[in-house]
């Protein structure tokens, strides 16, 4: 059974606004927004390293690579994505092949597994 709300009360009849965004950042400090080619807004967070640590241990029993990839980017949205809720989320993920994908790119991106090129002293 999917939770339908999380911490911030959000549920499938939640509107985002300033005041959500702001008690959000309370908790989170930094936090992002992605607009859908339909015009669905989702925002998300960073990963910490433990959160990462049990995404990448929670699917390793999936032999095929592919499979496991779409598993753990499903999990990171999962995880980082603080608006819709997990309903509409997973209605998102479901109805649109690539979201997860690219959404879970920007959250590695944020999360820091991208850094700026090193600088030669």
């Amino acid at each position: 059974m999917i939770n339908n709300t999380n911490e911030f009360g959000i549920d499938e009849t939640t509107e985002l606004t300033y005041e959500l965004i702001e008690e959000i950042k309370k908790k989170y400090k930094k936090v992002w927004k992605t607009t859908l080619i339909d015009g669905t807004e989702i925002i998300w967070r960073r990963l910490n390293r433990k959160e990462y640590k049990t995404i990448m241990k929670d699917y390793e029993y999936i032999q095929d690579r592919g499979e496991r990839l779409m598993e753990r980017e499903d999990a990171v949205c999962r995880a980082a994505v603080v608006y819709p809720c997990t309903s509409v989320l997973e209605d998102i993920i479901d109805s649109m092949a690539g979201v997860s994908s690219v959404l879970s790119d920007d959250i590695y991106e944020k999360s820091g597994f991208r850094v700026d090129a090193p600088e030669e002293l």
